[in-house]
């Protein structure tokens, strides 16, 4: 295995920055991989223009990075985490019963079908395909098997079935599934959180 020398990059204002690039820039096979900091982030758009400028590889830990002109991002969405906590912040600021969100908790097939109702009747139907194809009997299904229903090539030839596991990366994101593996899938809405989906796709409804 090739031996992987790592140098660090002094962020303590824009100059030290723009000299230590220069200098790596000049040594040969080496690439940027930018971490997350405070300071890092203030000089975000100088770290970017620099890369580009000096022609190195670079990696970065955020989406924005990367539109913001970086090559390329790997880490989580900060903002998309937000959004998933506003699944559990509303049923607090409501004063609902939060024990539903254990990993423990038994099924609920009440509030499954509340949840099918809210979430999912607008396109699908338990007995009868509708926009997307029939939702009834599902556990255990190969996707892209629903009879009279034209799905889109990525997920007629994803062949995954559909465990407890895709049920619950589907109903966060229903193309996650394949999406990653199989651009090309149709649907793509953000149904509702992996906490509430298992209560529904283990609570009866399906």
């Amino acid at each position: 295995m090739d031996r992987l020398e790592l140098t660090p990059i002094d962020l303590r204002g824009a100059e030290k920055i723009k000299g230590d690039v220069a200098a790596f820039a000049r040594q040969p096979n080496g690439g940027l991989f930018v971490t997350t900091s405070a300071r890092a982030t203030a000089q975000r758009e100088l770290i970017i223009a620099l890369a580009a400028q000096h022609r190195l590889p670079a990696m970065y830990p955020y989406r924005y990075w990367a539109s913001g002109g970086g090559l390329l991002s790997y880490g989580p969405d900060p903002t998309d985490n937000y959004r998933r906590a506003a699944d559990y912040i509303d049923p607090i600021l409501r004063g609902e019963d939060l024990s539903r969100f254990l990993a423990t908790a038994e099924p609920d097939a009440v509030h499954g079908q509340q949840l099918f109702s809210e979430r999912c009747a607008a396109c699908h139907a338990l007995d009868a395909n509708k926009t997307g194809p029939m939702l009834g009997a599902i556990f255990g299904r190969k996707s892209g098997s629903v009879p009279g229903y034209t799905y889109s090539p990525a997920l007629a030839e994803a062949g995954i079935s559909w465990s407890a596991d895709n049920l619950d990366r589907a109903s966060r994101k229903p193309s996650l599934p394949t999406d990653r593996r199989r651009p090309g899938s149709k649907a793509g809405m953000n149904a509702t959180s992996v906490a509430e989906s298992r209560i529904y796709a283990t609570g009866g409804v399906l």
